[in-house]
Parts: C-alpha cells; structure tokens; sequence
C-alpha cells in the first residue's frame, strides 16, 4: 500500500491542494455520518428519563436534517475531487505512455508485442485510475472514519468496552497483508496472460480474411479458447483470493458485534452506562461495518493498481537503445551517403543481415536496390533510419558517422514509404496530409497526381473526402501504396525510399509513377527496392544483394553486359510480360 503511494508521490505532490481539500470534506462528511448515533442515543435517554419535549424532538430533528444536508454536500465534494484525480492522472500517464512509444527503436517494439502493449494502455492504467481514486478514498475511509468512530466510542460511552469490542478487528489488517501480498502476485500473472490472449485476438482479427481463406476458423476458435481459458484459470485464483476478504471480516466483525452486545449489557446493569449509550454504542458497531470492508476493497484495488502500475512502468523504463549523442549535430542538407565495409546483424548471436556493403550515393542520384527476398535490403534502410544500433564498419552522411546527427533531423530528412503501407481511419485527404500536415489543398492534389491516383478519385464515393475504413481496408493494394507515394511526395524531403512500394500497381502506372519521379526529384536522392527490375531500370546505381552481400553493382546497361542474376532476371520478366500480352 506504502509502495504505491512513494511511486505516486510526484502526482500527489503536484495535486496536492485537490487532495488535501478532498481529504478535509471526507472528513467533515465522516463527523456528519458520526453524530446521529450520538442524537439518537441522547433522544432515547430523554425517552428513558420522561424529560423529552416537543421543543426538544424538534430540535433533534432539525439537527439531524442539518447534518445530513452537510454531509450530503461534502460528499459530493470528496467524491468529484478524487475521481477527478483518478482521470487526470490516467490522462496524463497515457500521454508519457504514447509519448515514449513514439520515440522507440527495434529492439523495444521485438520485446513488447502490440497486444500487451495496448493491454497495459488501457486495463493495467485503468486498474491504475481506479487505484488512485476509489483506492486513495478507501484508505482515507478506513483510517479517518473508523479513528473517528473510535474516538467516539471511547469519549462517549465507555473505554473498556471500546477496546474489547474492537479487539477481534485488529486481525483485518493482519489477514488482509497477507492477502493482499497473494493477490499482487497471482493478479501479475494473469495481466500477463491476458496480454498474451490480447495478443491472440488482435492477430485473429487482422488475419481473418487469411484464416478464412485456409478455412482455419474451428483452429482459430480453438487457439482462443485454450488461451481463454489459462486467463480465465489465472482470474479463478485471484477471485478465490478475493473471496476470502469479505467472510474474514464478517467473522472478525461478528465477534466485535457479540463482546459489545454481551459486555454493554453488563455494563448497563451494573448502571455505568446508559441504554441509550448502549444503543449509541451498537450503532457505531455497525457503523465499522463499512469502514472495514474499505479495508478489504482498498487492498484488493491498491495491490491491483500496485501490481498494474509495475506493468505500466516497465515500458516507460524501458530505454531506446538508439539515442543522442551528446552535442549531436544537425543536417542542414542532405550530399551523400557512404556505407564502408560495413556488417550487421539483429542479435549479437545471429548471423549478419548485411556482410561488408560498401557504396556511395551522392545528392540527385537515384539508387537501385534489388536482389532475392531475405537479401537484407530493408535492413539495409533501417540503418539509415537509425532504427538499430548501427553494426561494424562505417555508415556516413555527408562524410561524417551517422552517430553524430541528431535523430530527429536525421529522420527529417527522409520519407519512407514501407513495405506494409499504414492508412489511418481518415479521409484520404487527410491520409495524404500527414506528409505535410501544413500543405495546401494545391499541394495536395498535386502529391495525388504525381502519384497517379487521380483517376480512381473519379470512382470513389465521396472524392478526396471517402474514408478509407481502418487500416485501408476499402481500398484496393495499388490505391494503398500510391496514397502512401502520394504522402511521401507531399512531405518532399531530400531522400525518398520506396520500399517495393510499386510491387502492387500494373506496369502502365508503374511507368507513370516512374516518370515523374525522375521529373519531380531530379534535383533530390531516391532509393528504391523493388523486385519488378523495370522500377529500378533508370537508376544511376543498382546494387543486387544475396545473402546480406552486394554480389552485382552498376547502371542497368552495366549489369545486362555481366549476363549475371540481374541480366536473367530482366530478361524473364521482360519475357513473362511479353507472354501476358
């Protein structure tokens, strides 16, 4: 309970005056739950006594009606305050959370998978939420409320039956440490398998069109279930655990109940207390029923919120490896790129992806990538993106390390249109506009055209403003990758990779897309990857990768007359292409 408090003290230090007015009106509302014991008790004494008068009924039910209208509005107070913290700090936990994610390399997004990561943006910092909300009033419920009823007891009727009575509930706050240490553990485990169930259900939904097509939809249910049921065997133990809070306090309670039943009718007797302090007294006893069933509540929630916040924070501790140097320099503008020698693999344990590539491109030239699939082109971008540490060798912009460059600049620098094309639920205006989020409506209609996507617009709904459904779904492949070219044009930075970006168009589009490239970015550095030779067929350097090696080098006249992979490579297509006509 402590240790959830010490890792929200900066939260607690920055609200402080919300919560300490939040704590005065909880306990302005506890004396206002307090007193009508204390009213009723001295209106049956009256009774008892013969000395009740109309006057004096009258004025105990005004204030009683006094004090309810009080604690009603106090009440109201304490309760808006603390939830209000509880959806403020979730607000600003979520935006440290996203900020982070953003600003994370390779090896990050290789440990934490989508599934659990969006598990712990939404039920682990919602456990969070309710933690520092319902939690923190159910800690300041069971401590001030019951120190308060307590007191009461003690001044109002009798010490001795006070401390006999309350005796057996002294074994709540051992029981319920023990507990609760059981529920963090066992609650750990079961976010943890309801990540990895979170994870099962996010690759259905996007491979149901797969699943569908290999009729794997009984396998797939299956999968689910057997994941389903761990969780729900991991929840079965924790609500066992959980289950035992309430009988422990209703037994404790029970025998608190007996004492001050027994011995304050001892008491009355013996005429050292009045009936009506006898009544007051069992009142109060009752009233301890909540108090400590906070106990068990608070436990339960903290150790969650306490157990769900080490979740959330081990993502956010959870360093870039990729960062600043210190003093890191700025790229004004882009002249060349020089990889020397060099080597890289994803692992220290693995093999190379990239084996001693060694090439230059200068500003305004247009560089060729191709090769067989797992060549290590791709990788080959993500160095230059800087999304890994780098490998051995040199790789240099501008004739210095790559190392030495702010990050941030360095990624400015380059649009990269990616092998899986990402559309957002938007308009495909907007999809377009988030290459330039400044540009003009000009602007963009000429990033569609340059694209060659301006003849579908004709057949869309809506125009530029249909939605393209979430992840592109109403949209065709090749509508997908020229929005994504599309985008790239829009951002018109000094280097382009495409990335098989044109693997899904037909050859007449590919040849348009083509065109203006070399029209639009003569004056600017292109990279493209392709397996469609035709794409790279223009560049000023084609390099031909095998096995993370540069194995062919040289302009498409060059390559054709070493009659090697490239030269065979052409030929088929050019001739399964004439075959097709």
């Amino acid at each position: 309970m402590l240790s959830l408090f010490s890792k929200f003290g900066w939260y607690l230090k920055k609200h402080w005056v919300s919560y300490v007015t939040a704590a005065i009106a909880l306990t302005i509302a506890n004396i206002c739950a307090i007193l009508p014991p204390q009213i009723i008790g001295r209106g049956l004494d009256y009774i008892s006594e013969g000395t009740l008068t109309t006057q004096r009924l009258w004025s105990l039910v005004g204030l009683l009606i006094a004090i309810i209208v009080i604690g009603y509005i106090v009440a109201f107070l304490w309760s808006f305050l603390f939830s209000l913290n509880g959806h403020r700090l979730e607000r600003d936990l979520k935006k440290q959370y996203f900020a982070h994610i953003v600003k994370m390399d390779g090896p990050f997004f290789q440990r934490f998978n989508v599934g659990d990561l969006m598990l712990r943006a939404t039920v682990d910092l919602r456990a969070v939420s309710v933690a520092t909300s319902d939690g923190v009033f159910m800690f300041l419920e069971s401590t001030v409320y019951l120190g308060l009823i307590i007191v009461f007891m003690v001044i109002s009727v009798d010490w001795r039956l006070t401390i006999a009575a309350i005796f057996p509930l002294l074994f709540i706050s051992l029981s319920s440490t023990i507990l609760g240490k059981k529920i963090h553990k066992v609650y750990t485990q079961a976010q943890a398998q309801m990540s990895q169930l979170n994870t099962v259900l996010l690759e259905s939904v996007k491979g149901v069109r797969v699943i569908r097509a290999y009729v794997q939809e009984d396998v797939d249910i299956e999968r689910l279930s057997q994941q389903a049921a761990i969780v729900r065997e991991h929840n079965v133990q924790v609500a066992k655990i959980d289950a035992f809070f309430e009988p422990v306090i209703n037994g404790l309670f029970g025998l608190s109940y007996a004492i001050s039943i027994g011995y304050g009718a001892l008491l009355v007797f013996a005429q050292q207390i009045t009936i009506g302090d006898l009544v007051a007294f069992n009142l109060y006893i009752g009233m301890l029923g909540w108090p400590l069933y906070a106990i068990g509540g608070m436990i339960n929630l903290l150790q969650r919120g306490n157990a769900s916040y080490d979740r959330f924070t081990e993502v956010l501790k959870t360093p870039a490896v990729v960062q600043n140097r210190e003093q890191a320099k700025m790229v004004k503008t882009f002249e060349s790129l020089d990889f020397q020698d060099y080597s890289f693999s994803y692992e220290a344990e693995l093999q190379p992806v990239l084996r001693h590539v060694d090439f230059s491109v200068q500003k305004g030239q247009t560089l060729g990538l191709v090769g067989k699939t797992g060549g290590g082109r791709t990788t080959l971008i993500r160095q230059l993106l800087r999304e890994y540490p780098l490998g051995t060798g040199q790789l240099l912009v501008n004739g210095a390390s790559i190392e030495t460059y702010d990050l941030e600049n360095l990624r400015k620098l380059v649009s990269y249109v990616p092998q899986e094309h990402i559309l957002f639920t938007k308009n495909i205006r907007e999809n377009v506009r988030l290459g330039n989020p400044e540009a003009t409506d000009a602007q963009v209609d000429e990033a569609i055209c340059l694209a060659d996507f301006t003849k579908d617009i004709q057949h869309l709904s809506e125009g530029l403003e249909t939605l393209v459904g979430e992840d592109g779904v109403m949209l065709s492949g090749g509508q997908k990758q020229r929005l994504s070219i599309a985008r790239a044009f829009l951002a018109n930075r000094e280097i382009l990779v495409l990335d098989d970006s044109l693997s899904a168009v037909d050859g007449k589009t590919e040849a348009t897309i083509i065109e203006h490239l070399l029209e639009y970015r003569k004056e600017q550095t292109t990279i493209i990857i392709a397996h469609r030779l035709s794409a790279v067929q223009h560049a000023d350097l084609i390099l031909v990768f095998e096995d993370g090696t540069i194995v062919e080098r040289g302009s498409h006249e060059e390559l054709m007359q070493l009659r090697g992979w490239y030269y065979e490579q052409f030929n088929n297509q050019n001739f399964n292409e004439e075959e097709g006509n």
